[in-house]
């Protein structure tokens, strides 16, 4: 599901970017392949290409560079946010939110206890973007190109999360979860071995360990007045008894699974406890 939605929230975007380019073509009857304007009959619309391509400079480059980044959801360099900060205030903005948003859900990601709970929270965010675009496409109110501008900022917002995702995955972080079946056959693990313990199970009863040597003496007594071989039997059952026996809280405490379960737990309390310091630093200030 999440794979399928994203590339929709992709592919609609790169459609959009399409109609956009073409409505432009036909607003300045302009349908050259590249976009430029046929000026071999117009020596002043020729004279005044000229002189714009003069004047570009390396802010141009950079400018082309930007946006590539953005759409890819790569990270900008100071010097690129500097640029967008005097050029133009309003994408600025938007990369602020972007980057505020993908912290977040960073955070977000890094709070998770099992796999399952970071696929739903990717598919939280990609059908929070995909209920959005939804959104300004069907609004009348919103001029074509303003939703065009939207529509872009979620896809952007949307790539930049995906490489947050990809970032935590290479981390190894990923890996270190346990999925739900092994927290909850771990948790199940513990819990018999903690009742087992407090003797919740069978408390009128012996430990299974005094149950196997009694019966192995019973088996001897009982073998007294029989042939070798009936004795050697009943002792090799009292051996498997005790042989089979329950796991100890200390060993389901320290299973694969229990110590993935564990540690995802702590990584989880650790980053609700950076969460609250801030929070405990603001209302202190306020008071």
């Amino acid at each position: 599901m999440n794979f399928f939605t994203v590339q929709s929230l992709n592919a609609y975007t790169r459609n959009m970017e399409m109609q956009m380019k073409w409505q432009k073509k036909q607003d300045s009857s302009d349908f050259t392949a590249d976009g430029s304007m046929k000026l071999d009959n117009d020596p002043t619309r020729r004279q005044a290409e000229e002189i714009r391509k003069s004047r570009a400079d390396g802010s141009d480059q950079l400018s082309k560079q930007i946006d590539l980044k953005l759409n890819s959801g790569q990270k900008l360099t100071a010097e690129e946010m500097d640029y967008l900060r005097k050029h133009d205030p309003q994408t600025y903005q938007r990369v602020k939110s972007i980057e505020t948003e993908q912290k977040n859900y960073e955070n977000e990601l890094k709070k998770c206890k099992t796999k399952e709970e970071v696929e739903r929270v990717k598919m939280a965010h990609t059908a929070t973007s995909l209920g959005a675009v939804n959104s300004i496409m069907n609004n009348p109110v919103i001029p074509e190109e303003k939703k065009f501008e939207l529509v872009m900022h979620e896809h952007r917002k949307n790539q930049a999360l995906q490489v947050t995702t990809q970032e935590f995955v290479e981390s190894g972080e990923y890996a270190k979860l346990p999925t739900e079946a092994e927290r909850l056959e771990a948790e199940k693990e513990i819990e018999e071995a903690e009742e087992k313990e407090l003797g919740i199970d069978e408390p009128t009863e012996k430990n299974e360990q005094e149950a196997s040597v009694e019966n192995a003496e019973a088996a001897k007594d009982s073998a007294a007045g029989e042939d070798a071989v009936k004795a050697a039997e009943a002792e090799r059952k009292a051996s498997d008894l005790s042989k089979d026996r329950e796991m100890t809280r200390l060993e389901a405490e320290t299973t694969p699974e229990a110590l993935k379960v564990k540690r995802a737990k702590a990584r989880a309390a650790y980053q609700m406890s950076k969460a609250e310091v801030p929070q405990q630093m603001l209302d202190v200030k306020v008071n």
